[in-house]
């Protein structure tokens, strides 16, 4: 079974169908799968281009996030829409995407930021860093 995963606070699971074209769905309780959504359907809401659901996390009960690398998108299950909630440029890497607290990490030629769920920079990459290294190595 490829991609499975819990949705949170439920006892119901997604994973991936026919080579991650489709998510399928069941639950503890009843494992007789059903097709939740396919990617045709998943990409016109998101207005996208995936090629497949892998990479899709559940953030919560209604909530899916996905990402294709440079583009970050969230969708809704309960409304059956989406958004785009973060894009990238060709110089940005290591993208990761917190669902917790809506912050994403990534790097610029060595260079580490963060950004909060209205996309403003948490910290200055340096006091970050400085702040990582004193915590480390100084304070024992």
């Amino acid at each position: 079974m490829l991609g499975f995963q819990w949705i949170p606070n439920t006892n119901q699971y997604l994973y991936f169908a026919e080579s991650g074209k489709k998510l399928m769905t069941a639950s503890a309780t009843n494992t007789t799968a059903t097709e939740f959504i396919t990617l045709s359907d998943f990409n016109k809401a998101l207005a996208a281009d995936l090629k497949s659901f892998f990479g899709i996390e559940c953030k919560d009960a209604t909530t899916l996030t996905i990402s294709n690398g440079a583009k970050f998108y969230e969708y809704n299950t309960a409304t059956k829409t989406g958004k785009l909630i973060a894009e990238f440029s060709d110089s940005d890497e290591n993208q990761t995407f917190d669902n917790a607290k809506e912050n994403i990490a990534f790097t610029v030629k060595n260079n580490l930021y963060f950004l909060n769920k209205t996309r403003k920079e948490l910290r200055s990459p340096t006091k970050l860093m400085k702040a990582l290294f004193w915590t480390k190595y100084c304070s024992k």
